[in-house]
Formats: C-alpha cells, structure tokens, sequence
C-alpha cells in the first residue's frame, strides 16, 4: 500500500512537472498578435476615404520652403506600418499622407508602396491618429545630429 502510494505521487508531481513546462513553452514561444485597428489609434479605411483625410489637408495646409531633415512619426502611425508589415511580408516601402478627419483633427494616411514607388492602393490602407511631420518645422533644435 505504501509503495502504490508513493507511486502515485511521485506520477502526480512528473506529470505537474509536465505540464507546467508545456504551459510556459506554449506562453514563451507564441508570438503575440500585432495590435488590432481597434486597439489603437488606428483603423482601416476605403481608398475614397483616405482620399477625402488627404484632401481635407492640403486644402488648408501651409506650404513649407525648406529641406526636409527629417520626421516625426506618432506611435499609432507605427502600429499602423506594422499592421501594414504583418498583412503582407513581401512590402519594404511605406507612405504616410497627411490627412484631416471629419473634426479638423490631423491623421496620418498610412500605405503600402510597391518597388516602382507607386502607392498600393489594391491592399489595406490606414487611418491613424495624429500629426506626422516633416521637419523643420517640427525639429529639436537641441538634437546633435541636426546641429550644422
């Protein structure tokens, strides 16, 4: 009686051991899912939509005479590049718009590009939230790297 117990404590714990190993190995080696449209602040658009965000910016947009040094992306235009990245590995070039919503608010109309340099309007096309943009203006004017 004794030895049966032993037995089965001793099946209890390997088997515990088991399948606290398989548990972590499945946590540990899952890739998480990329951020969802509706987790952020981005979602999916029709190619009449971004058409109109972009529109509604350069009607009113001011123009800049100046070389561009760089930009300034906001996280939700990056989830939305990722996005873009995870639905179609085959992409390396991505275009932001600048856009306008519906509240005067400043979008960034995210898109694939293909090799040619044209813009893949076939494929997903995103609205994210905030303002990209290029700089001057919006600069550091502290930044080593811009210092001339």
């Amino acid at each position: 009686m004794r030895k049966n117990q032993f037995t089965l404590i001793s099946f209890t714990f390997i088997a515990g051991l088991f399948l606290a190993a398989t548990i972590i190995g499945l946590v540990a080696f899952t890739n998480p899912s990329p951020s969802t449209p509706s987790s952020t602040g981005v979602s999916k658009v029709t190619l009449q939509q971004a058409t109109t965000l972009a529109r509604s910016y350069t009607s009113t947009a001011t123009t800049v005479n100046a070389v561009v040094k760089g930009f300034v992306l906001t996280r939700d235009q990056l989830s939305a590049l990722n996005l873009l990245a995870n639905e179609n590995q085959a992409l390396s070039l991505f275009r932001i718009y600048s856009g306008t919503d519906a509240n005067g608010n400043r979008v960034g109309v995210v898109l694939g590009v293909d090799a040619q340099g044209s813009d893949i309007t076939s494929g997903s096309i995103y609205m994210a939230n905030g303002a990209s943009s290029p700089c001057p203006p919006v600069c550091d004017a502290n930044s080593p790297i811009d210092q001339r």
